[in-house]
């Protein structure tokens, strides 16, 4: 098992990482949080447990009610932290703070909605409750005792005075509501606050979502590897505050689940899909998920192909056979095909290390009388407004092709890429750019009349060597003059 760090050069006693081992088990999706104990310790843009004790027993916001938050059990550990999976029914759910002093906004960062209290809510108990919003209505204003026990207070006035409790509720499901005055019964308790630890942890981003980050915000978390999960129909964004952000202590991954056409697709139900790609950064290795104990390829022969497109719009295979070794340009379109055997399975692109990524406005379109595929230089979605009269995109149709969308397409994906032409006379614009039909032939370039620029050896764990010096099987990638990528076993 894996031991987390939970302290930032702070000692961790021997006990309390016993505890919390047992309590987390195997779950990758555990995390750990700390009690806040003054109002300084509070950092915007960071996560929260909601959380109040109840006679001994504890509980923290979970899923949202028609009118309140329903109370999840957790365990509290040597009295100042929890350990638990989030954002799923029957757990906990984060509330990002951001704000300052005074003036906090609550958000469930699972559901993307704004804490508030009940809305249309006039009188008596009606009044009562805690509900999310698209954006946001109030925000907050909280006091904490030395023991961490927090007074939040609504401060919009169509809200005002409104007060944040937890109530056991005895006899039904315990939940967390605003009430609007003070409660002193014994069933309503106040909130405190647990701060995720989040020292040595990567920063997983939803294919559903948009984290929002700067470069004091990755320093200071501690964050290690920054991974976008990607789906068949939605990736991961992240907007950065500031010009830039440096990856400074791991790497970026694309982690990308494979799909089939699914039905409805005419000619290619079932079919394996291409997938048009790019990264803004270098890509140092790929795996997937199936991969054995060697962890050295996705799959060999015609079943797994790189393509990518030339000048005159025809598309050229230079990769048939992809092993960890295999490396992937920046700001290099390609079209991918993975095997049969990977549907439903996650194949993860690692950057090399220390990758800076930035948040660019506009994508420049290049001026070019011949076929492109250009990348999205960002990490976000990017506005695609920007051609010129003559200045067609082509636009990949989930299928075999890319077809002409002058400028009916608005945004490309974080991670993609699509094919930009100029039109002229030498070369006439075509209709469709298709990836099959003869032009990923293998055969495309005579291997014996053209040079080789470069080989490179790997182990199979996939990690490059100079050459190989001890007798084996290593992997011997060689990079002819022509771009043509050719890679073997080899016994030494």
């Amino acid at each position: 098992m894996k031991q987390m760090n939970l302290f930032k050069n702070k000692k961790v006693y021997l006990s309390l990482f016993v505890s919390l081992s047992l309590m987390i088990g195997e779950s990758v999706q555990a995390r750990t949080y700390k009690l806040v104990t003054s109002t300084s310790e509070i950092e915007a843009r960071a996560n929260y447990l909601f959380v109040a004790d109840y006679n001994g027993a504890y509980y923290a916001i979970g899923t949202q009610a028609a009118s309140n938050r329903t109370g999840v059990a957790v365990q509290v550990l040597d009295n100042a932290f929890i350990a638990t999976a989030v954002g799923e029914v029957g757990k906990p759910y984060e509330i990002e703070i951001t704000g300052s002093a005074d003036n906090w906004v609550f958000k469930d960062v699972a559901n993307n909605t704004y804490l508030k209290p009940r809305a249309n809510a006039t009188n008596g108990s009606g009044q009562n409750g805690l509900q999310g919003g698209n954006s946001q209505e109030t925000d907050w204003s909280l006091s904490m005792a030395s023991d961490g026990r927090c007074t939040i207070t609504a401060n919009n006035t169509a809200f005002a005075n409104r007060h944040l409790y937890y109530n056991n509720n005895t006899g039904n499901i315990p939940l967390f509501a605003c009430y609007s005055s003070a409660q002193t019964a014994s069933n309503y308790k106040l909130i405190y606050l647990y701060k995720e630890v989040l020292s040595g942890n990567p920063l997983v981003i939803e294919a559903d979502k948009e984290v929002t980050l700067s470069q004091t915000d990755y320093d200071n978390r501690g964050y290690t590897d920054i991974i976008f999960k990607s789906n068949n129909v939605s990736t991961g964004q992240l907007k950065i505050i500031g010009e830039s952000l440096t990856v400074n202590n791991g790497t970026v991954k694309l982690e990308k689940t494979i799909t089939k056409h699914g039905a409805g697709a005419g000619n290619y139900e079932g079919k394996r899909k291409w997938y048009a790609i790019g990264f803004p950064f270098d890509i140092a290795f790929i795996r997937c998920s199936l991969e054995g104990a060697e962890g050295v390829n996705l799959d060999a022969g015609d079943d797994f192909w790189l393509s990518a497109i030339k000048s005159d719009g025809k598309f050229e295979a230079i990769v048939d056979e992809i092993y960890s070794g295999t490396t992937l340009s920046a700001n290099q379109g390609y079209a991918m095909q993975f095997p049969d055997v990977l549907e439903n399975e996650v194949v993860t692109f690692t950057s090399v290390a220390g990758v800076t990524l930035s948040n660019v406005t506009d994508i420049i379109i290049p001026v070019t009388d011949e076929y492109k595929m250009i990348v999205n230089p960002s990490v976000t979605k990017i506005d695609l407004s920007c051609l010129v009269e003559k200045q067609h995109l082509y636009v990949f149709d989930g299928y075999v092709s890319f077809l002409h969308d002058h400028g009916k397409v608005k945004t490309l994906k974080p991670f993609e890429s699509l094919v930009v032409y100029e039109e002229n006379i030498k070369t006439p614009k075509k209709s469709i750019v298709n990836i099959e039909g003869g032009a990923t032939g293998l055969t495309g370039v005579d291997v014996n009349n053209d040079d080789v620029d470069d080989v490179r050896y790997y182990n199979l764990q996939g990690i490059e060597i100079s050459k190989p010096t001890a007798a084996g099987i290593y992997i011997v990638k060689t990079i002819y003059k022509s771009n043509k990528v050719e890679t073997t076993k080899q016994f030494f």
